[in-house]
């Protein structure tokens, strides 16, 4: 009896042994610096799954990224009016899909990258999770809207809608949610967060120096400072306020100018950021000294918000 037990136990451990394992498929986050997206390898992925991949049947990879269809079709054509319309309001969007013939991290040589490895179960999930991003005609067919904007790519209408704070970016890590990876798509507004998160649970192929949580703590410290000693002066609400629509516009403007292919000094960029940091920290300071003397709730409201945003600030790049 105990020999026969013991056989079994050896047949059973011998079929565990024996048995397939299946493969892990390595996918990529890359970062264009405002935006977001995934790579994923085409020849496990199931055209059931997936039907809007077919067309790029033969290709290694393809690159697919979600966002407003406005801006993001917009072309030389972007301009503020489009942006702001994309994050105030719900707007169509689309996917772009592009097929990648070289290795990743040489056909995105100036982007960052991140690799992953999922398991079978974990890469199907996430093919599903995007194969349901993709809306269907009358034929269960995805829909095709023509040439996208770099290589060999294509526009798909897609299903939901953009507006702050459903962006690209947060699109891409609620794909990583779904397969199993424990991300928190809510805070991921920013490119460098997603590259973050995603970073956690792969490895970093190409990183790009960002702003540290020290600078944007620095800023905020400095601003808040510099309103407690203007506490005393009238409208001290109203300027911090203009200052920091102003630097948004500021920071909008280069984005834009970046994304259409114009010259943008780098400081530009920096000089913004710092100045919509300490903007935002000043409205804070503003907003709480206001408190002190008579409480309104529209000074709590303007409080909170610019307290969240600096949160998000802090949050890990």
């Amino acid at each position: 009896m105990e020999i026969r037990i013991l056989s079994i136990l050896i047949c059973i451990v011998l079929l565990l042994l024996l048995a397939p394992v299946g493969k892990a498929e390595r996918i990529y986050v890359v970062s264009h610096g405002w935006h977001t997206g995934l790579v994923i390898p085409l020849e496990p992925v199931d055209e059931d799954v997936c039907p809007g991949l077919r067309m790029f049947e033969g290709w290694p990879f393809a690159e697919i990224g979600w966002g407003d269809e406005g801006f993001y079709r917009g072309g030389d054509s972007i301009s503020l009016t489009v942006a702001l319309k994309a994050v105030a309001t719900p707007t169509p969007t689309v996917l772009h899909v592009v097929g990648v013939s070289s290795p990743v991290e040489e056909f995105f040589s100036q982007s960052e990258v991140v690799a992953i490895d999922l398991e079978p179960e974990s890469f199907t999930a996430l093919c599903q999770f995007v194969g349901a991003t993709f809306e269907s005609d009358a034929d269960r067919m995805p829909m095709d809207l023509g040439s996208g904007i770099y290589g060999a790519s294509r526009f798909f209408r897609a299903r939901g809608s953009y507006y702050f704070p459903e962006t690209c970016n947060v699109w891409t890590l609620r794909a990583l949610k779904s397969a199993g990876l424990p991300v928190v798509p809510v805070v991921g507004i920013r490119a460098e967060n997603v590259i973050a998160q995603a970073a956690a649970h792969g490895e970093s192929i190409r990183r790009f120096p960002g702003r540290s949580r020290l600078s944007v703590l620095v800023a905020a410290v400095v601003a808040a400072g510099l309103a407690v000693m203007l506490r005393r002066k009238k409208r001290l609400t109203l300027i911090v306020w203009a200052v920091l629509i102003f630097s948004i516009l500021c920071v909008a403007a280069a984005t834009i100018a970046q994304i259409n292919q114009m010259d943008v000094p780098v400081w530009l960029f920096s000089w913004a950021g710092w100045q919509c940091w300490g903007a935002v920290a000043m409205v804070a300071a503003a907003h709480a000294i206001a408190l002190r003397e008579k409480f309104r709730v529209r000074h709590v409201i303007a409080l909170f918000v610019a307290i969240v945003v600096i949160v998000i600030g802090l949050s890990p790049l």
